[in-house]
C-alpha cells in the first residue's frame, strides 16, 4: 500500500496542514517543514523545491528551497545573486531553518528546529548572530509516537523568548497500535489563550475516516459539554486501502448537523493510482457556489503529477495550473512547482 499525504504538506507543498494519511495510519506532520520521518540509513523527502511564475506566458523561477544535508539546513532562496544565474552559490537567501534529529527504535525523528529570517548585524547568513523568528520542539514516547509539539514565535518586541511571544502546545494520545486518537491544542497570541481539539475515527481496516475539530468552551477543556465543533476532515479509500479522496468541511449546512449531506467546504483532494497501484496524480479541486464536493460547478485548481521508482516511492513531482484557456492538458498549462525527492 502506498503512503499518501493528505491535502498539501506531503502532497503539493502548501505547508499549512498538520496531518497525513500514511501507511494506513494518521500521523501528524510538522506544520512548517517538509521533513518526514525515515530510517537511519537515509531520510526520504523533498530535497529541492522550485516555484515558478508566468509573465505574458513566459515561465521564470520565482523562488526555491533546498535541503543542505551536511549542515542540516532547509534554505529558502528568493533571488539571483550578482552572477545573474539561479541555483548558484551567490543566490539571495530569504530565510532558513536548522533541524535536529534523534533516533528512537532505529528511526530518525525530528526533535527540534529553529527558523531564521535575518542575517543579524554582521550581514552574513549561517553565523552566530542570525535572528530566530520561531522555534519548534517535539517530545516522543518510548514507542516513537510524538506526544507533544511546541512552537514559539517572535513577538512584537522582535526578540525571542520574551513575554509577548505567541506560543502553542499540542498534546497527542494514541491507541495500542500507534494510531493517533486525540489532539489537544492551546495557542497564546501574546495576549489571550485559545484552546481546541481533534478526535480521529477509524474504520474496520484501521484507516482514518474522520478527524473532527472542536473549539473548547469557557471551561478551556476538550470534549466537555460546552465545546463547539469547527469542522471535520473526511477520507475515502479504495479496496487497497489507499486514500483516494479527502475534504475538510467547515459548515454544518441548513440542518446545522455535522456529518450530514448538506455539510459544506471550500475544497478537496482526489488521488489517482496507476496500474501498479502507485500514487501518480493528486488533484486539488475547489467547490463551487454550492460549497459541496463532486458537483458540476467544482473547479480543478491544481494538478500534481508524480514520478515513482520501481517500488512506488516518489522520485519527483510537477504541479500544474491551467493556462489562459482554463483547461488542463492543453499547451498553455503552467508548471508552478517542481520538487525532487532524495535520501538525506
Amino acid at each position: 500500500m502506498r503512503s499518501i499525504a493528505v491535502a498539501a504538506l506531503c502532497g503539493t507543498l502548501l505547508l499549512l496542514v498538520g496531518s497525513c494519511v500514511e501507511d494506513n495510519k494518521l500521523t501528524q506532520k510538522l506544520l512548517t517543514s517538509g521533513i518526514i520521518e525515515g530510517a537511519p540509513e537515509g531520510r526520504w523527502d523533498y530535497v529541492k523545491v522550485v516555484f515558478y511564475s508566468y509573465i505574458n506566458g513566459n515561465k521564470s523561477v520565482l523562488n526555491y528551497r533546498m535541503v543542505d544535508v551536511t549542515n542540516k539546513r532547509d534554505v529558502n532562496y528568493n533571488g539571483m545573486g550578482p552572477d545573474g544565474q539561479w541555483f548558484t552559490a551567490d543566490d539571495n537567501i530569504l530565510s532558513y531553518s536548522k533541524y535536529h534529529l534523534q533516533v528512537i527504535k532505529s528511526v530518525y525523528k525530528l526533535s527540534a528546529q529553529e527558523f531564521y529570517d535575518d542575517p543579524g548585524p554582521d550581514g552574513q547568513w549561517f553565523t552566530e548572530d542570525d535572528r530566530i523568528y520561531m522555534k519548534y520542539l517535539a517530545t516522543y514516547d518510548a514507542a516513537g509516537n510524538r506526544i507533544q509539539d511546541y512552537f514559539l514565535e517572535r513577538g512584537a518586541d522582535m526578540a525571542i523568548n520574551t513575554a509577548d511571544d505567541p506560543k502553542s502546545y499540542s498534546d497527542f494520545s494514541y491507541d495500542a497500535g500507534g494510531n493517533w486518537l486525540i489532539g489537544q491544542h492551546s495557542y497564546f497570541d501574546g495576549i489571550t489563550t485559545s484552546y481546541s481539539c481533534d478526535k480521529v475515527t477509524y474504520d474496520a481496516n484501521g484507516n482514518a475516516t474522520f478527524i473532527d475539530s472542536y473549539v473548547a468552551g469557557s471551561d478551556k477543556k476538550c470534549f466537555t459539554g460546552d465545546d463547539k465543533q469547527s469542522g471535520y476532515s473526511m477520507y475515502i479509500y479504495n479496496s487497497s486501502n489507499d486514500a483516494t479522496w479527502d475534504m475538510y468541511y467547515t459548515g454544518s449546512g441548513v440542518d446545522t448537523l455535522w456529518h450530514s449531506v448538506d455539510d459544506t467546504g471550500a475544497g478537496y483532494t482526489e488521488n489517482t493510482y496507476d496500474a501498479q497501484g502507485f500514487h501518480s496524480i493528486q488533484d486539488y479541486k475547489l467547490t463551487g457556489l454550492d460549497m459541496k464536493p463532486n458537483t458540476v460547478d467544482d473547479k480543478l485548481f491544481t494538478r500534481t503529477n508524480y514520478t515513482n521508482d520501481s517500488t512506488g516511492k516518489h522520485m519527483s513531482l510537477v504541479s500544474n495550473y491551467p493556462g489562459a484557456d482554463k483547461q488542463y492538458g492543453t499547451a498553455d498549462d503552467q508548471i508552478r512547482l517542481e520538487a525532487t525527492y532524495g535520501n538525506w
